[in-house]
C-alpha cells in the first residue's frame, strides 16, 4: 500500500468559494467581534475648545457613538452620559492619563461633548482621535492628540 501525501485541497478551510458564498466549514462562521471598519472619529481641536472644555459633537463622533449604542435623539436634554477614557502617546500606544469624555444636550439640543485633562494634553491646532476599545470587562475610549 503506498502512502498518499496529504494535499492542500483536503483541508476544507482552502476552499476560497466557499468562504466567499459561506458554504462549507465558513456556513455557521460568525464574527467574533461586530466592529465597524471607521471604528474612529477625529476632532480638529480650536482654542475655544479647549478653553471653554466644550466640544460640538460631529459626524465621526455620530458614527463612532452609534457603534458604542449611544443614540443621541434619544439622550434627553440635560442628561449626560459618561465613557472612561485613556490618553495615549501616538509613538507607543502607552496608557498615559486616565481620562473620562461626557455626551449630553444642551437645552437648545445641541450635541456636545467634554474631555476631562484635554487642556493639560493638546493644544490649538492639533488633532484628537478617538477610538472604542473593549477587551473582556474593560470597555474605553482611546484619545491619542496629534
Amino acid at each position: 500500500m503506498s502512502k498518499m501525501l496529504c494535499s492542500i485541497s483536503d483541508d476544507p478551510y482552502n476552499d476560497y468559494s466557499d468562504y466567499i458564498e459561506g458554504k462549507g466549514v465558513y456556513s455557521k462562521q460568525t464574527e467574533l467581534f461586530d466592529l465597524p471598519v471607521d471604528n474612529e472619529a477625529n476632532l480638529f481641536l480650536t482654542d475655544t475648545m479647549l478653553n471653554k472644555s466644550i466640544i460640538d459633537v460631529n459626524k465621526s463622533v455620530l458614527s463612532l457613538l452609534e457603534h458604542i449604542g449611544l443614540d443621541y435623539d434619544n439622550i434627553e436634554v440635560g442628561e449626560r452620559h459618561s465613557f472612561p477614557a485613556v490618553f495615549v502617546r501616538s509613538s507607543s500606544g502607552y496608557k498615559d492619563k486616565e481620562s473620562q469624555v461626557n455626551f449630553y444636550k444642551t437645552k437648545r439640543g445641541d450635541k456636545r461633548m467634554s474631555i476631562k485633562h484635554l487642556k493639560a494634553q493638546a493644544e490649538g491646532g492639533m488633532v484628537l482621535r478617538m477610538t472604542y476599545n473593549f477587551y473582556k470587562t474593560e470597555e474605553y475610549l482611546t484619545l491619542e492628540v496629534i
